[in-house]
């Protein structure tokens, strides 16, 4: 128990050594300057000094005391003071010496004599030289400015707190008549956008909330007032000024966040911004009705339109209505107004394209004439080139003249479908040529031209029909008879007609792997005219043909031998067929032969007279 008592009192002289630690008052004399303090009659005077104690600028709170040694903190001074005192005391330090430009002597001078009046009611005055000596020291100026600012300093802005209302990025104006604004700082965390100039406070409304803006005045230069004593010697006082004097202006808007529109139309595929005139709308998608009353806007000669309106938040669409030559109207670009203070106008991009156009082949074979369906050419080759060259819409140009542009091949129908290509005008032609099939050595043109700005894709569609070439086919059949009477013969050539003769395949013929024409199939079957002849265009496929006799014709001793040829090898076939008969007769009676050689002469005698006697006969019975 002894020993926790020892304890305790070294704790308590320790605690006690602690806070009346002695502090020594450091003094920085000012020669020529001395302190005049009335007290009645009677005047105390000394040398002015800069007193610093615990290295802090310090005030002396009993002018007829002089200074002492061992200072110690000690807050009973405060009760020799009122709280009024105390505050005048804090603001004197705070607006005399070494707050902000007021660092002379001059200024501690004012202060500590402020002070000195305070609390004495006397007069203090300052000479040059010591015990009411030489000449008087002026320090009005200081003291009446560092009066001018106490009494201001309880001062707030004429418009104090303030509510503030206003349309969206309107700029509200406050102007303080007291003239104490440019000791403020602006404290804001809003959105909406505050300056402040000479008397005047400017306030953009940027928020469709309802915000604070504070403006606050700072007063800051220590942690608080400390006081000194020491025995039988003059109190000092430290004084530290440390409190905000705070607005609050309440701002908030009348109508909804806004922002300025910037719609601009550019090429899909370019991405460049298209100079040509775009009309549009804007559609109010949460209202289902468009802004300005419908009206409809158009852009630049630089393809931008900027409004001078502001469009309040919400979900808006761009309707196109009118676009430039060979583009097509689409579905305009929707967008979203938010509130971002930090932005007025939203860019509102929309994407356009030029129309396209598409080349459609159709290639078929017909083979009607063969007494065959018309065949769906696949696997045939076209080449598209540009007939012109062609350009964009800044006049660049895409394709020149005869540029090879794409090579398309038909499917198993027949079609061929081209890339989507800029409109122009075209030629196709075919680059391969089929084994079966003839290749089409025609040029066509196309011109794929704009239609309207509703039609995106304009389709040109070609059918190109080609026919089996023709087998030139010529025959020419006579009858050689010669006919016999006795001895004597005579030949009679004639041409037979109605003969017939058909052209057979004489082998499977194939096209893309199908039998179009089976072996022996009849091709065409024809007969000879008046003249014996055939003469015949055939369209046939390329192969491998028979020529046959059809009409029976075994009265005649000769066997028409059947003709075989390879089309298209052979383009023509000429065959001349003779047919021979002889026929032997004998005479009606057995003459001599002198008879048969004479009897035609003596016909011929006999009749003569005859015809002659009739004549005279005649002649007599007309005299």
């Amino acid at each position: 128990m002894k020993k926790i008592k020892i304890i305790l009192i070294l704790i308590i002289t320790f605690l006690t050594n602690i806070n009346t630690k002695a502090l020594v008052a450091n003094i920085i004399y000012q020669p020529g300057i001395y302190s005049n303090k009335m007290q009645g009659n009677r005047t105390y005077y000394g040398q002015l000094g800069y007193v610093y104690i615990d290295d802090k600028i310090a005030y002396c709170l009993e002018p007829y005391k002089i200074i002492g040694t061992d200072y110690i903190i000690d807050s009973s001074i405060m009760n020799n003071f009122t709280q009024d005192d105390l505050n005048y005391f804090t603001l004197l330090s705070y607006y005399g010496y070494n707050n902000t430009n007021h660092n002379n002597v001059y200024y501690y001078m004012a202060t500590q004599e402020l002070i000195w009046r305070r609390i004495t009611g006397q007069e203090v005055y300052w000479t040059t030289q010591n015990a009411t000596k030489g000449e008087r020291i002026n320090i009005e100026s200081y003291k009446n400015e560092i009066l001018d600012s106490i009494n201001t300093h309880n001062i707030s802005a004429s418009f104090g707190n303030a509510t503030v209302k206003g349309k969206f990025r309107e700029t509200i104006v406050l102007e303080d008549v007291n003239n104490v604004l440019k000791y403020y700082q602006i404290n804001n965390q809003t959105p909406n956008k505050v300056r402040k100039e000479g008397n005047k406070l400017y306030i953009t409304i940027m928020s469709s909330k309802s915000e604070n803006i504070l403006l606050d005045r700072k007063f800051n230069n220590g942690t608080g007032n400390v006081f000194y004593s020491a025995v039988n010697s003059q109190a000092l006082g430290t004084f530290a000024l440390n409190q905000t004097k705070r607005l609050t202006l309440h701002v908030q808007a009348t109508n909804k966040y806004s922002m300025k529109l910037n719609v601009t139309f550019k090429d899909k595929n370019t991405k460049k911004t298209i100079k040509d005139k775009v009309k549009f709308k804007i559609k109010d998608l949460d209202k289902d009705e468009y802004i300005k009353n419908n009206m409809i806007f158009e852009t630049d000669e630089n393809g931008n339109y900027l409004s001078d309106f502001y469009v309040e938040e919400g979900n808006y669409q761009v309707e196109i209505v009118e676009v430039p030559p060979n583009y097509i109207v689409e579905e305009g670009t929707k967008f979203q107004i938010i509130e971002d203070p930090n932005v007025e106008i939203i860019n509102v991009d929309n994407y356009i394209e030029e129309a396209k156009g598409q080349i459609e082949i159709t290639r078929i074979f017909d083979m009607t004439e063969l007494g065959k369906e018309k065949l769906k050419v696949s696997d045939a080759n076209y080449e598209i080139y540009t007939k012109e060259s062609i350009y964009n819409t800044d006049g660049n140009i895409l394709y020149k003249k005869d540029d090879l542009i794409e090579t398309i091949k038909t499917d198993s129908n027949g079609q061929a479908i081209s890339n989507k290509l800029p409109l122009g005008n075209y030629y196709i032609k075919e680059n391969l040529e089929d084994d079966i099939i003839t290749k089409d050595n025609n040029i066509y043109d196309v011109e794929l031209k704009y239609k309207d700005q509703n039609t995106k894709i304009i389709v040109e569609k070609i059918e190109i029909i080609t026919k089996p070439d023709t087998f030139d086919w010529n025959l020419d059949i006579e009858e050689h008879k010669t006919k016999c009477i006795d001895d004597e013969c005579n030949t009679i050539i004639k041409k037979i007609d109605e003969v017939e003769y058909g052209i057979y395949a004489d082998k499977d013929i194939i096209i893309d792997g199908k039998t179009i024409i089976n072996k022996d199939d009849l091709i065409i079957k024809t007969a000879t005219d008046y003249n014996g002849l055939i003469k015949e265009e055939v369209p046939l496929l390329e192969g491998k043909y028979e020529v046959r006799e059809l009409t029976d014709m075994s009265i005649y001793p000769e066997k028409f031998e059947n003709i075989t040829f390879n089309f298209n090898e052979e383009k023509e076939l000429n065959t001349k067929v003779i047919k021979t008969l002889r026929e032997e007769e004998k005479g009606i009676n057995e003459l001599p032969k002198t008879f048969n050689k004479y009897f035609k002469y003596y016909l011929f005698c006999i009749v003569s007279f005859v015809i002659s006697f009739g004549l005279i006969v005649y002649g007599v019975k007309k005299d």
